[in-house]
């Protein structure tokens, strides 16, 4: 009975490892042509701009501000995915499903550090931000821009 337990404790964390490193390895995969910026002008979103302002400053940030426009930019790129052509060449069914559950978790942990640590968390707000910039970047080679045109 503990050998059970202690296996399945030890494969949930070694999927939980494997999921995250995923994860990351998607978020770090660049194209040849950044598609993001022109998805980003063309849709109006922050996402950019966040992404710019986090890697930049050390100073306070209204990160909780950052959050909820991520969470808009999120829901117009998942719009955009859903009426490109042939996303599924630049971003496949399985990264897509990974890169939203992984929004999902980092969103419980951004709320997770509001309550238990008195703040949001940096790390997860950048996080984010990347998601919904590998997202609009997959919408963007995708030829979203054609089609909304």
């Amino acid at each position: 009975m503990v050998a059970s337990i202690i296996i399945i404790a030890f494969s949930v964390v070694l999927f939980a490892y494997w999921f995250r490193y995923s994860c990351i390895l998607i978020l770090r995969t660049r194209t040849s042509v950044d598609y993001a910026t022109h998805v980003a002008k063309a849709s109006s979103l922050a996402v950019l701009e966040i992404q710019r302002l986090l890697e930049g400053s050390a100073d306070e940030l209204d990160l909780s501000a950052f959050r909820s426009a991520l969470e808009e930019d999120y829901l117009i790129v998942n719009q955009l995915l859903s009426k490109a052509p042939m996303v599924e060449e630049h971003l496949s069914s399985v990264e897509q499903i990974m890169l939203r559950i992984d929004f999902r978790m980092m969103s419980i942990w951004d709320s997770v550090s509001r309550t238990c640590l008195g703040g949001p968390s940096r790390v997860a707000v950048a996080e984010i931000a990347s998601i919904v910039g590998c997202l609009a970047n997959a919408a963007g080679s995708a030829g979203v821009l054609s089609v909304e045109s």
